[in-house]
C-alpha cells in the first residue's frame, strides 16, 4: 500500500478535471485518508502515512480548508473520508488535533449542509457527515440527514439494486457508493436504516460475486474505472459491518475475493513513479477513459478498500485460510441491470451480456464503450473509441457499428427504448442514425453467445459487428484465419471469434491501435462480420466466442450451432440443447 500513497503533491497539474485547482489539492490530501486511517492507533504506521495524515492536520490548523460552495460541491464528496474518520474513530481521529482545531473541522464539515447536491449517491455525504457529527455530539441538520435517507431510500430497486438516482446507469456505485456508504451507517447508527441497508448489502452480495472472477479481476464496466480496486471496498465493509454474519459468504472466501483483487493490481503498471499513486486510467495511465472528474488524485478513492485494516492482528480474518472462488451457478440473470452473466467453467473469466444498460449524459466520455456494449468480460475487457470516422478508429468490439452507406461514419447502440428479459435470452429495442434495431442475446455456454438483429434501415447502410478485442495482436506480424463464414484470431493471450450464422455478411478483422483496450496499451484485433444492406428489413445473426490463453480443439466450441428461422422467431440449437426465440416486433415491441 505505502509505494501507492503520493510522496509529495507535484502532479496535480499533470491532468485537469472539472472542478479547480484548490479542491483538486484537497482531494489529493483526503483520498489516500480512507487508507490511512485505518491504521489510526495501531503500531504498523508507516512514514508515508503519517505524512498524508499531516498535509490534512496542517490544512485545518492553517484554516486552509477550501470554502464549501455551489461551484466547490465536488468538497462535499471529499469530506466523506472526514465522516469516517470522526463517525468510526471518534476520539481517535479527533484528539489529534486541539479544541479549537476541531471547532473548526466540525463547522467547515456542517458547513456542507448549506450547499444543495445532486440526487444520487452524492446524498450519502449529507447523512454520512451529519451522522458522525451527531454520534460525537456536534451540531448537526437533523433535516438535512432524514431528507438524505430517505431520499436514498427512494431509489431502492430490489434485490440488493439501487438507481444512482433516476437514472437507467447500474454500475459499481451501486457496490462502492450505495452499499459502502450505507453499511458505514450502519456501523455509526442503529435505527431501521441501518438494519435496512445490511440486508440489502446481504442481498447485493449474492449478485455482485458474480463481478469477481477466479483470477482476482472484476468486471469492467460503466464509469469510474479508474477506481480500480475500489470494486472490492464492498467486501471490506461487508465484513467490518457484520453484514457477512449470516450469510453462506465465510471470512475466508471474502478474503479470497479482495485478496486476489489486491493481487492482480499488484501486476498491473498503475502505480505513477517515485512520486507515488495511482495513475489515471485501468490497466495502464491512460487519459482515454477517464472522466472529466478525475484530477491526479482521484483514482486514490480506491484506497476505500483498505478499510478491512481497520481489524486488529488478532482478528479471525487474518488468521483464516483464503478460500477460493465459490462454486457458483453457470449462469446469472441479474434484471435490475439488465445482464446475463454467464461463468466460464474453466473458471477463467465471466462474461455479462447487456441488455438494458446506457448513459444518457452528454457530460459521460464513452459512455457507449462503457455502458452499450454486447457483452463485457473480466478477461477481454473493451476497447475506446478513437474517432467514429473510420471503422479502424471506433470500437467495434461486442458492438453493432452502423454508418450511412460511404461515410464510415458509425455509431453503435447507446440509448435504449425497451427491454425485454427471459431466462434464456433478453432483447433490447434500439435505433442509431437511420436504422431501428433489435437485438436478441442468447448466452449458448461458457464461452460462447448468440446475438441475433432484426432491422429496418431507411437508407442504404455499412455494418461491422465485432467480437471480444484480443489483445497484443498485430496485423504486421499475425495472420487472422478467414473462412468462408468465420473469423478467427489467436495469440498466447487467448482465441476471439465471430461466426457468421445465416451467411449474408463477410468475415474480416478490424486492427484497433495502442491504448485502446482498457487492459493492455498493445494494439489489439477484433474478428468483425461486415456488409452493406439496402433500405428495408433485414436479419443478422452470429455466434461469438473469446478464451483465455491457448486452446485444444477450438472449433469444437462453435461447430453444431444452427438457427432456424421460422414467422413467430427463431430456433437456437447446439449439443443437443435447444431454445425457442419469440419475435419482437421493431415498431411496437411485444
Amino acid at each position: 500500500m505505502w509505494e501507492m500513497l503520493p510522496e509529495n503533491m507535484d502532479d496535480l497539474r499533470q491532468s485537469g478535471a472539472s472542478y479547480d485547482s484548490e479542491i483538486r489539492a484537497l482531494e489529493a490530501v483526503l483520498r489516500p485518508l480512507w487508507g490511512v486511517l485505518p491504521l489510526t492507533g495501531q503500531r504498523w504506521r508507516s512514514e508515508r502515512a503519517e505524512q498524508c495524515l499531516e498535509r490534512l492536520l496542517h490544512m485545518v490548523r492553517e484554516r486552509k480548508m477550501p470554502a464549501v460552495t455551489r461551484a466547490r460541491r465536488q468538497s462535499i464528496v471529499e469530506a466523506g473520508v472526514l465522516a469516517y474518520g470522526i463517525g468510526i474513530f471518534k476520539g481517535g481521529f479527533l484528539n489529534l488535533l486541539d479544541r479549537q482545531d476541531r471547532d473548526y473541522l466540525a463547522e467547515w464539515l456542517y458547513s456542507v449542509n448549506e450547499v444543495p447536491v445532486s440526487e444520487n449517491n452524492w446524498l450519502f455525504f449529507y447523512i454520512l457527515i451529519n451522522t458522525a457529527l451527531k454520534v460525537n455530539g456536534l451540531k448537526y441538520s437533523k433535516q438535512r440527514l432524514e431528507e438524505g435517507l430517505e431520499k436514498i431510500n427512494s431509489f431502492y430497486l430490489g434485490d440488493g439494486w439501487y438507481c444512482d438516482g433516476f437514472t437507467g446507469q447500474r454500475d459499481y456505485y451501486v457496490a462502492f457508493a450505495f452499499h459502502f456508504y450505507g453499511m458505514l451507517y450502519a456501523r455509526m447508527q442503529k435505527d431501521w436504516y441501518a438494519d435496512t441497508f445490511i440486508s440489502r448489502a446481504r442481498r447485493f452480495a449474492e449478485d455482485f460475486v458474480y463481478w469477481f472472477d477466479t483470477e482476482g479481476r472484476s468486471l469492467p464496466f460503466g464509469r469510474s474505472l479508474t477506481y480500480r480496486f475500489a470494486h472490492v471496498c464492498f467486501w471490506s465493509n461487508f465484513i467490518l459491518s457484520g453484514a457477512y454474519n449470516g450469510t453462506d459468504f465465510t471470512l475466508g472466501m471474502i478474503k479470497g475475493l479482495i485478496s486476489r483483487n489486491f493481487e492482480f493490481w499488484k501486476n498491473q503498471p498503475v502505480i505513477k513513479g517515485k512520486e507515488g499513486g495511482l495513475s489515471i486510467g485501468y490497466g495502464y495511465a491512460n487519459l482515454l477513459l477517464s472522466e472529466d472528474y478525475n484530477a491526479p488524485g482521484s483514482p486514490m478513492w480506491a484506497f476505500k478498500s483498505f478499510a478491512i485494516l481497520e481489524l486488529p492482528d488478532s482478528h479471525e480474518f487474518w488468521n483464516c485460510r483464503e478460500e477460493p472462488y465459490p462454486v457458483l451457478a453457470e449462469k446469472t440473470i441479474q434484471r435490475h441491470g439488465g445482464f446475463q452473466g454467464v461463468v466460464s467453467a474453466e473458471g477463467r473469466h465471466h462474461v455479462f451480456l447487456s441488455s438494458s444498460q446506457y448513459s444518457a449524459s452528454r457530460l459521460l466520455y464513452h459512455n457507449q464503450e462503457k455502458y452499450g456494449k454486447f457483452a463485457y468480460s473480466t478477461y477481454f475487457g473493451f476497447n475506446l473509441t478513437r474517432d467514429v470516422r473510420h471503422i479502424s478508429q471506433f470500437a467495434v468490439d461486442s458492438a453493432l457499428a452502423v454508418s450511412v452507406h460511404g461515410y464510415e461514419q458509425f455509431s453503435a447502440r447507446e440509448e435504449i427504448d425497451t427491454v425485454q428479459m427471459y431466462e434464456s435470452y433478453a432483447v433490447s429495442r434500439w435505433k442509431t442514425g437511420p436504422a431501428r434495431i433489435c437485438s436478441y442475446l442468447i448466452p449458448v455456454s461458457n464461452d460462447v453467445h448468440v446475438r441475433i438483429h432484426e432491422l429496418f434501415c431507411e437508407v442504404s447502410v455499412d455494418l461491422y459487428e465485432g467480437g471480444f478485442p484480443l489483445p497484443d495482436w498485430n496485423r504486421k506480424f499475425a495472420e487472422p484465419e478467414l473462412t468462408r463464414h468465420g473469423s478467427i484470431l489467436s495469440n498466447p493471450y487467448g482465441i476471439s471469434q465471430i461466426l457468421d450464422l445465416l451467411g449474408n455478411r463477410k468475415p474480416e478483422v478490424v486492427q484497433q491501435g495502442p491504448n485502446t483496450n482498457i487492459y493492455s496499451c498493445e494494439p489489439n484485433g477484433v474478428p468483425v462480420l461486415q456488409c452493406t444492406l439496402e433500405p428495408g428489413n433485414h436479419t443478422l445473426a452470429c455466434a461469438v466466442c473469446g478464451t483465455p490463453g491457448r486452446v485444444e480443439n477450438m472449433d469444437a466450441r462453435m461447430t453444431g450451432i444452427s438457427l432456424i428461422q421460422m414467422d413467430s422467431g427463431w430456433t437456437l440449437e447446439w449439443s443437443g440443447r435447444r431454445i425457442e426465440i419469440e419475435r419482437v416486433d421493431i415498431e411496437r415491441g411485444n
